[in-house]
């Protein structure tokens, strides 16, 4: 690009994020937005609307996986080197890091059985929703309240 050089630098020459001040606050809104998908399919499943559920069901499963491929590319890479002689913060952050794994699978499966447009959105569709808000939900707060306070500008 001609006029690249006026471009905010995005990795470091290793390959590695770059510190971004806005980035835990786009990850709260993110979480914001995920809040109110959750409202919105809940409303939609409620009024028998299961065209709408699903559609709705696949934006919010756009929604999540960005998500998730964010704080892989962005936060934990960025974290781990910040923090690499830190053995302590080290191991906080490689917790959340391998914690976040069996949870991302189990929102894949989810979104790929009810994002069908053959879906079955009944009461076991309900249960498992509630379940996988659940547990984002406590994921969400785990990381704004233990995570995002140690991603830091060196």
């Amino acid at each position: 690009m001609f006029f690249g050089f006026f471009r905010k630098k995005e990795s470091e020459e290793d390959g590695s994020p770059c510190y971004d001040n806005r980035l835990i606050e786009r990850f709260a809104q993110d979480h914001r937005q995920l809040a109110d998908a959750v409202k919105r399919i809940e409303n939609s499943w409620n009024r028998g609307d299961w065209g709408k559920t699903i559609k709705l069901l696949k934006r919010m499963e756009k929604a999540v996986l960005d998500h998730f491929m964010q704080e892989d590319l962005k936060l934990y890479w960025y974290l781990r080197k910040y923090y690499a002689d830190d053995p302590a913060q080290l191991a906080t952050i490689r917790f959340f890091e391998d914690s976040i794994k069996p949870i991302q699978k189990e929102v894949v499966l989810f979104f790929d059985r009810y994002t069908r447009k053959d879906a079955i959105l009944d009461e076991t569709f309900k249960k498992n929703f509630d379940s996988i808000v659940r547990e984002l939900s406590r994921r969400i707060e785990a990381e704004e309240a233990q995570l995002y306070p140690l991603y830091r500008k060196r």
